[in-house]
C-alpha cells in the first residue's frame, strides 16, 4: 500500500465514512472500485 492510500484510509476510518466496515480488506476493496469508476 502506498502513502497515499494509506492516508486516504486512515482519513476514510477516522471520519467513519465507512462506519460499519472497519475491515481494512473491505474498505480497501472499496477504494479499488472507487478507483475503477474513474
Amino acid at each position: 500500500m502506498n502513502s497515499e492510500t494509506a492516508a486516504l484510509y486512515r482519513w476514510l476510518v477516522r471520519h467513519a465514512v465507512f462506519p460499519d466496515e472497519r475491515n481494512e480488506a473491505v474498505i480497501l476493496g472499496r477504494l479499488s472500485e472507487l478507483k475503477e469508476l474513474d
